[in-house]
């Protein structure tokens, strides 16, 4: 590991996050392969970084306690909506058996593709589309993370989730676990809005 990839290590443990999982995962992807360069220096910040299509990589702290609040397990399928870098489903890729990567926009379906590539992440599957209705023809997921804010969870991503899975999601600016009918707030985490759809210009 680098300096700043041990300094936000040690962020991770002084902030709550304890699971040694998911501290292995944060030490084994890199970060930096994720941000624009321009950001190559601030890459292991505790910072939202932007990215193209107005997307945004959320703070190390925001992923990490989404992951352990989940408990993934190696034998796990999960499914990453809208988080449009890739680096969460990288991430969670290092702790499952099986990811799957929904994306918006395009471009940065085939930039977390290129990404993929050059750093041997495997078992990640993309796909084109509307993060919002999930990968019907995948499902049943035992993990489901919905990357932004939302008002409520899709009723879609629901029927998509395995008995006993969980949704981790922000509901309201509340980091909250939700697991057949019921639903555990966290804590207060703060997130861009969802953006639903499937984009056919970028």
């Amino acid at each position: 590991m680098n300096p700043a990839q041990m300094d936000m290590i040690l962020r991770l443990r002084q902030s709550g996050i304890h699971d040694i999982d998911v501290l292995r995962a944060f030490e084994t992807v890199p970060r930096e392969r994720y941000v624009e360069p321009q950001d190559f220096p601030r890459a292991y910040d505790e910072a939202s970084l932007l990215l193209p299509c107005a997307s945004k990589l959320p703070p190390p702290f925001a992923l990490a306690v989404m992951m352990q609040s989940a408990q993934i397990r190696s034998e796990h399928k999960v499914l990453v909506a809208g988080e449009g870098s890739g680096y969460l489903a990288a991430l969670c890729a290092a702790l499952s058996a099986r990811t799957y990567l929904v994306q918006r926009y395009q471009r940065m379906l085939m930039r977390a593709r290129d990404i993929f590539a050059q750093t041997a992440v495997s078992n990640v599957t993309q796909r084109h589309g509307d993060g919002s209705r999930g990968w019907g023809g995948q499902a049943p997921f035992d993990r489901i993370f919905l990357v932004g804010n939302i008002k409520t969870i899709p009723g879609s991503l629901i029927n998509q989730t395995a008995e006993n899975g969980h949704i981790a999601c922000v509901i309201d600016g509340q980091l909250t676990i939700q697991s057949g009918q019921n639903s555990r707030v966290v804590l207060p985490l703060s997130m861009q809005d969802f953006e639903g759809g499937k984009s056919k210009v970028l």
